[in-house]
């Protein structure tokens, strides 16, 4: 509670883009149980990483949109959006893990652009 909004949101995506970078350049080899601390902590990771941005897009979603029937609305497109991602990836199964892990890490460089430019707005008083 007495961190600022920025610090969860970009720890959330510092985590997210190193394991990215990692796995781009790391790959698990299957049935090698000496890999498999690593890989467990990685998925450990990707959660908290999930978690803590999963969290403070909707505390910031809540705060930009205070009026009810407005936040209601901003939830819903939030998730739809979130719905449409996932049946995305599901239809891009069959792209080699490199181009996943590509368009992954410029999404999250995208996502971080555009949240500095409305911290940016915001200091600006720009409703």
């Amino acid at each position: 509670l007495r961190l600022q909004r920025q610090i969860p949101l970009l720890a959330g995506a510092l985590i997210h883009a190193a394991l990215l970078l990692t796995l781009f350049f790391w790959a698990p080899v299957p049935r090698y149980l000496n890999q498999a601390a690593l890989l467990y902590t990685i998925a450990v990771l990707w959660g908290a990483g999930s978690a803590l941005n999963k969290t403070s897009i909707s505390i910031l979603l809540g705060m930009l949109y205070e009026d009810k029937e407005r936040q209601d609305f901003v939830f819903t497109i939030y998730h739809w959006w979130q719905a449409l991602a996932i049946f995305t990836v599901y239809l891009w199964s069959g792209l080699p893990m490199k181009v996943k892990l590509s368009i992954m890490l410029l999404t999250l460089a995208v996502a971080v652009g555009a949240y500095f430019w409305m911290e940016r707005k915001l200091a600006q008083h720009v409703a």
